[in-house]
């Protein structure tokens, strides 16, 4: 199995798992799985065009990592905004677009302000970070979620 068949396969068993357990469900096996596979792909998006760009046109996966976001578990919430991070970094087009319309913006600010991991909050913060300079969308969710600015604002000081 190649790269393309192995990501593939990661974000098929990401969306199964969630689609058999639920999204927020804390049964260990089904944490370590998602962490697993979110670390797998965390590692073959670093600076990889092509597989950031099969893996944005996925549209289940994005709604599987926005939805993964709100696991109780720090570890999986780290490494899923780590593949988000990846994913928006120096995106193209089409790939700016998907993460857009997928609402992974309002999911990680949200989540973020909850966080108390200093670790998994630098994750979240630098998706944050590259996903609002993809568009004033994003920078507009961003700043329209209840409490972020302050939140935004607190963090920096």
């Amino acid at each position: 199995m190649g790269q393309l068949g192995a990501l593939q396969g990661l974000c098929e068993v990401l969306h199964l798992d969630q689609l058999a357990h639920g999204p927020l469900n804390q049964d260990p096996q089904c944490t370590t799985l998602r962490r697993y596979a979110s670390m797998t792909l965390t590692n073959l998006t670093f600076g990889h065009g092509p597989n950031k760009t099969l893996l944005c046109s996925t549209r289940p996966l994005l709604a599987v990592l926005s939805l993964q976001l709100g696991s109780p578990n720090d570890d999986l919430r780290q490494v899923t905004a780590s593949v988000l991070r990846n994913l928006s970094w120096r995106a193209d087009g089409s790939s700016k677009e998907a993460l857009q319309k997928s609402s992974v913006v309002v999911s990680l600010i949200a989540v973020a302000m909850e966080t108390h991991r200093e670790s998994t909050l630098k994750s979240m913060l630098s998706a944050l970070w590259n996903l609002s300079s993809h568009s004033s969308n994003n920078k507009a969710a961003i700043c329209s979620a209840p409490g972020a600015l302050e939140f935004l604002v607190r963090t920096l000081s």
